[in-house]
């Protein structure tokens, strides 16, 4: 791990520390061992009802015969992925996590991170010169031509 990496590790679990604590001397220890644990079912319920309901979705979004789903399904399967880890988040034990999981749970701010997580994704895959569409071309119909007539071959004899 890098230096930085450990030391907002370090960081994060002081955090957490601080606010377990700060919490139990209010509450004391016994109910903030509840709470966590309280989240900790929430967390996972809420991950168990994201992944079914994006399963779902994918598969209604697939079942014409279509490879690729629709924009509102990639939309919706991208809605149920954040809820994911925002369940994941409250799952983690420690309310920092937690109240960023719970936050992520509120629809507005949920669409916000998601175009916010887009925007982050695409602009990092552009930095490293791939080539990314974020929004649907037009469909042009039409048929492929080949540019030899019929009966030539599309190949030349090798050696001659």
């Amino acid at each position: 791990m890098s230096a930085v990496a450990l030391l907002v590790a370090g960081l994060y679990a002081l955090l957490e520390l601080a606010l377990a604590s700060l919490l139990a001397a209010w509450v004391g220890w016994g109910w903030v061992i509840v709470a966590m644990a309280a989240l900790a079912v929430l967390g996972i319920a809420v991950m168990r009802r994201a992944g079914l309901s994006a399963a779902r979705t994918l598969q209604q979004g697939t079942a014409g015969g279509t490879a690729v789903p629709s924009t509102g399904t990639r939309a919706a399967i991208g809605d149920a992925s954040l809820r994911f880890v925002a369940g994941a988040l409250i799952a983690v034990p420690g309310f920092a996590t937690s109240i960023l999981g719970l936050l992520m749970l509120v629809r507005p701010l949920r669409r916000v991170l998601g175009a916010a997580t887009v925007g982050w994704v695409v602009g990092r895959l552009r930095r490293r010169g791939v080539s990314v569409v974020t929004r649907r071309g037009d469909v042009v119909e039409g048929e492929v031509v080949p540019d030899d007539p019929p009966g030539r071959p599309d190949h030349r004899a090798l050696g001659g």
